[in-house]
């Protein structure tokens, strides 16, 4: 397998692992900071805010951090931040034991997070196409087993966190995900180190304003066709998923009358479906379909959606969310190898964090929606809207762009962000 070739190089396994603890360490976090409010408070509308404080700074900032990246040495930047977060995570245990906890703490807090989290993801995601070129190796493999992280974190942390409470107690957790920071930024600066300069990117010195290269990054998204199509079939996908996030435990507790332990086996077959999906779309190479793929792959996740909602037995929950979880991987890992291999490398932070915008903000703006659409229309019927609208908008984009291309219009628009540029904005 692509996975165990690319995990035999100690910096690639080095790297994932360290991702790997620091995802585990963000599950735990969410897991009991949300137990935590409800313990001290028993307030939803706290839970609520707590959860979306991460989200608040991503969209205000966003942008601006993609410009910073590509300004300044990304594994710099990476563990830099690293170090940050775990100085801020770490406050929160210090301050329950200390007897000055507070869910204000845990806001401002989450908020720090979400900041620094819109630094460090593009960053990460920027340096995989010069790490994959530097070895030789498939930018699609890559890309997939770090994506991988995700996917095992949702699958091993709640597990994770039922046996380290057998030994420690809840707010340790927390001290668990200041740690794993710290582990991911000295995982980072070890593969920095052993990344020799003459393999890495040279960053050219940025003269112009932060706010023009904001614009630049912009209008490089929306001139790259791909890109763009890529933004709107991911963001209304998104947006749609929201209606099914919250409408799962509603649909299995009110039409199905199941229990919480339905709910598991749901996300668990979901989160098997993704992993099996991973492994798939992070083996295939995709240079000239990468666009088919992706609309197909939002096309059969919201088949997957419909499928769960159409008919109300356990076994069509369990059979449609197992098929969204085996399209989502082919519908995320596509578009950002194509950004990894046709955008320039000195705008791909700019790229990348426009791409978390899209995706954390739509899903935002699916929350609010959904918790109106839920209250005035049967779960079921909600939850097959969604699935029939992302289908619809995924075939809708791959047939206009079947069709442009037909007419001998070019997706690219000159940007100069092709594999070409790429390429020779490197130095060797």
């Amino acid at each position: 397998m692509l996975y165990l070739r690319l995990l035999a190089d100690p910096r690639v396994f080095c790297l994932w692992i360290g991702q790997l603890l620091s995802v585990l360490g963000d599950r735990l976090y969410i897991m009991t900071v949300l137990w935590l409010v409800m313990q001290t408070t028993g307030s939803t509308e706290l839970m609520s805010v707590v959860a979306v404080a991460q989200l608040l700074p991503l969209a205000a900032a966003g942008l601006f951090s993609g410009a910073l990246v590509d300004r300044m040495d990304r594994f710099t930047v990476m563990i830099v931040t690293d170090l940050v977060r775990a100085v801020l995570a770490g406050l929160v245990p210090l301050a329950y034991l200390a007897g000055h906890f507070s869910p204000a703490l845990l806001v401002a807090v989450g908020a720090g997070l979400g900041l620094l989290g819109s630094v460090f993801v593009p960053a990460l995601q920027a340096v995989l196409p010069d790490l994959a070129q530097s070895r030789g190796a498939s930018l699609p493999a890559l890309i997939g087993l770090m994506d991988t992280t995700d996917r095992l974190g949702r699958v091993l942390g709640p597990g994770a966190a039922g046996l380290l409470l057998l030994v420690m107690p809840q707010i340790h957790l927390l001290t668990i995900n200041a740690v794993s920071f710290v582990v991911s930024g000295a995982t980072l600066a070890w593969v920095a180190h052993r990344w020799r300069d003459r393999e890495r990117p040279a960053r050219q010195a940025r003269r112009s304003r932060l706010g023009r290269e904001v614009l630049e990054g912009l209008r490089l998204a929306a001139r790259e066709r791909v890109v763009l199509f890529g933004l709107v079939v991911r963001g209304w996908g998104n947006f749609a998923w929201s209606i099914y996030t919250l409408g799962l435990p509603l649909l299995l507790t009110r039409e199905l009358h199941s229990n919480l332990g339905w709910y598991g086996i749901a996300l668990a077959a979901y989160g098997v479906g993704t992993l099996v999906g991973n492994v798939f779309a992070g083996h295939l190479d995709l240079v000239r379909h990468i666009l088919p793929v992706f609309c197909w792959g939002w096309t059969v996740v919201g088949f997957g959606l419909a499928l769960t909602g159409l008919v109300p037995r356990l076994s069509f929950v369990l059979a449609g969310t197992l098929l969204t979880g085996l399209a989502v991987p082919f519908a995320n890992i596509t578009m950002d190898v194509y950004i990894g291999r046709h955008m320039a490398g000195e705008v791909l932070g700019r790229i990348y964090s426009l791409q978390r915008i899209n995706r954390d903000g739509a899903n935002g703006l699916g929350l609010l929606a959904a918790g109106f659409l839920l209250a005035c229309a049967p779960v079921g019927a909600a939850i097959v809207w969604a699935g029939v609208s992302v289908a619809a908008v995924a075939v809708a984009a791959y047939v206009f762009v079947h069709l442009w291309t037909r007419a001998g219009r070019t997706l690219g628009a000159g940007t100069g962000g092709s594999s070409q540029a790429r390429s020779a904005s490197r130095q060797p």
